[in-house]
């Protein structure tokens, strides 16, 4: 009889976060400017960190380390800012 061959068992889904890749990613590759705002979205950005530095100024460090990380393009990812009543 003769052997057969194998392949060897794969954990997880290809693709999946449990699959380690063998290649690092690449960060300056993926690196993209975005577009400039206009003065209607500057506005608004500009809103919304009045808002958050108003009413929740401990998020100004976490956002600076996120863009730091290249994880978002700046203050332009505080997509919104709402101030919750208190109940009575």
């Amino acid at each position: 009889m003769t052997k057969r061959k194998v392949a060897e068992p794969t954990v997880g889904v290809p693709g999946h976060f449990f699959v380690k890749h063998t290649t690092q990613y690449d960060h300056e590759k993926e690196e993209k400017i975005p577009p400039p705002l206009t003065k209607q979205e500057s506005a608004k950005v500009q809103h919304n960190v009045d808002m958050m530095r108003q009413h929740v100024p401990d998020a100004e460090v976490f956002i600076k380390e996120l863009y730091a990380e290249h994880m978002i393009d700046g203050f332009r990812a505080i997509v919104s800012v709402t101030k919750l009543r208190r109940a009575a």
